[in-house]
């Protein structure tokens, strides 16, 4: 942040707001990403959710405007979105429920260990190639994972075929029941789910966003230093998530 910030002419504020774009992307684009599903199947959901993030990484390979960044940002939080919900989908029909669990873990897991790797490795790249070179690296990775995804992914939906009858059924039963918004919104338990990821995202990305900027300008760490210090908090997160 501190690196593009000098770099750019931008200010800290512009530079959490490219952060908020990466948020709003994700909410956006994460309501309809069931819909989405149903229309495009398993393989190219998650090509979609891959190739967002790989346009972003073009994008801000070569920008010449905070405006740019913005829209880099937005398509990474597009694909963030979409990929929540296709990864999700996909345990669900490849593990029945009581074989879900441990998948699920690794899947959850993987997300501090990327950020783990993301902010150890951004430092040498950003010493060889610029900021813009993390931007392209993180284009590269997209690009082998889109062909991994075309070319090995199953387009299958075993769960939900195996039980076509019984989820036809029980979709009948749900269309002829209409839901209560009021019941839904009155529901405590859903408030206290939503409060307590809205508390914690809040505090955690709030803080880890601004963290190594501040341990650069103001403790005089190196950044290197500062991605390390910052990237313990991941490290953390992986046997507790598992």
């Amino acid at each position: 942040m501190g690196i593009i910030c000098s770099d750019m002419g931008i200010d800290v504020t512009q530079a959490g707001w490219l952060m908020s774009a990466i948020g709003w992307g994700s909410l956006i684009s994460a309501l309809p990403a069931a819909w989405i599903l149903t229309k495009l199947r398993p393989k190219l959901t998650m090509a979609l959710a891959v190739l967002c993030p790989l346009i972003a990484g073009v994008i801000g390979a070569i920008p010449d405007s905070f405006a740019m960044l913005m829209v880099a940002s937005a398509f990474s939080g597009v694909g963030i979105g979409i990929l929540g919900v296709i990864s999700a989908f996909i345990i669900d029909e490849w593990f029945t429920p009581d074989k879900r669990g441990l998948p699920t873990a690794i899947l959850i897991s993987t997300y501090p260990m990327a950020c783990f790797f993301m902010l150890n490795s951004s430092p040498v790249v950003e010493s060889i190639a610029g900021w813009h070179g993390v931007w392209t690296v993180g284009a590269v990775l997209c690009a082998i994972t889109l062909v991994l995804v075309l070319a090995f992914l199953p387009n299958e939906r075993p769960y939900s075929e195996t039980y076509a009858a019984e989820l036809a059924a029980a979709d009948e039963a749900a269309k002829s029941e209409k839901v209560s918004v009021a019941k839904l919104l009155s529901c405590r338990s859903l408030w206290c789910v939503l409060l307590a990821f809205l508390a914690f995202d809040i505090t955690f990305y709030g803080l880890t966003s601004y963290m190594p900027t501040t341990l650069t300008e103001v403790y005089g760490a190196d950044l290197a230093q500062a991605d390390f210090a910052v990237s313990l908090l991941s490290a953390i997160m992986i046997p507790a998530l598992g």
